[in-house]
């Protein structure tokens, strides 16, 4: 083999050795934090709940969303449970469509799907200073007591059940009425579905 051919060779397989060694890397760093950014994750979404539903002692996932109706921003679902055991609540989270990207929030629910809270988990892809306003307090306090009635204005002062959208910022304030009325309807599909009893055999 010529000499070119044998350093080109060499130049090849320590090329290929390199590439492996930092894709074992990788991997057994990716493997080492997954679970770490699992509880980051988790506790981020508990401490939400209990912010949206502070009496809240347990909060139990429902794992499996097929079947209850949910529309496709519905990306979690949790019963809120009371000291004596029973649901006194709903925390859904979503992640609706905004203006540059997806907005991951959560909302606390009483039992008949009125609004106890809003949390914003994330807007990081919103245009800053208009967009991810909508994680103020100003914008999301509108929708606490709100129902299934809820209807979004552009701007203005909001009515009863109405909310209202920041200035500049409307496709990421309708983005976010879109996922809480999404939580709304989710909790309101969700009870009736459990309330449906068997009929006796």
């Amino acid at each position: 083999m010529p000499r070119s051919y044998w350093r080109l060779f060499q130049a090849i397989i320590t090329l290929f050795l390199i590439c492996a060694l930092v894709g074992g890397i990788v991997g057994a760093v990716n493997a080492l934090t997954a679970d770490i950014i699992f509880d980051i994750e988790r506790e981020k979404t508990e401490t939400a709940m209990r912010t949206v539903i502070p009496e809240g002692q347990l909060f139990n996932e429902i794992g499996d969303l097929s079947g209850f109706g949910f529309d496709g921003n519905i990306t979690g679902f949790y019963e809120a449970m009371g000291e004596d055991g029973k649901c006194i609540g709903y925390c859904v989270e979503a992640s609706p469509i905004g203006f540059a990207s997806n907005i991951t929030l959560l909302t606390g629910l009483s039992p008949d799907g009125i609004v106890r809270g809003v949390v914003i988990t994330n807007c990081s892809g919103e245009t800053p200073g208009l967009g991810n306003r909508v994680s103020e307090d100003s914008f999301i306090s509108q929708f606490k007591g709100k129902d299934s009635s809820i209807t979004f204005i552009t701007g203005g002062a909001a009515g009863a059940n109405e909310v209202s959208s920041i200035t500049g910022a409307t496709y990421s304030s309708r983005g976010v009425y879109e996922g809480v009325a999404s939580c709304i309807r989710a909790v309101i599909s969700y009870t009736a579905a459990s309330s449906t009893e068997v009929p006796a055999k």
